[in-house]
């Protein structure tokens, strides 16, 4: 917000009225992005999920699986599984 010479609560409210997200759902979007290249990446086959949400952003395991669930429908562990049987 300061960067853009702008408030929080102008920030806030932009990405509610645009995106529908308030700023931690936001976050969130983009940290779920980051832990689904990384479950695509071969180098991270092997990664534990809690490294894995560690790297993409994340302070839980918990809210790692609950914001991954609601931005893709799946679990992490499902997920990655999926990814990981079409390399084989």
């Amino acid at each position: 917000a300061h960067v853009l010479n702008s408030t929080q609560k102008d920030k806030a409210h932009t990405l509610k009225m645009h995106l529908n997200l308030n700023f931690s759902s936001f976050t969130n979007k983009y940290r779920v992005e980051a832990a689904r290249k990384m479950f695509e990446d071969e180098h991270y086959h092997n990664m534990k999920m809690e490294v894995i949400a560690d790297q993409s952003g994340f302070g839980t395991i918990q809210s790692f699986y609950n914001a991954f669930e609601s931005f893709t429908g799946v679990k992490p562990g499902y997920y990655r599984s999926q990814i990981l049987s079409n390399h084989t």
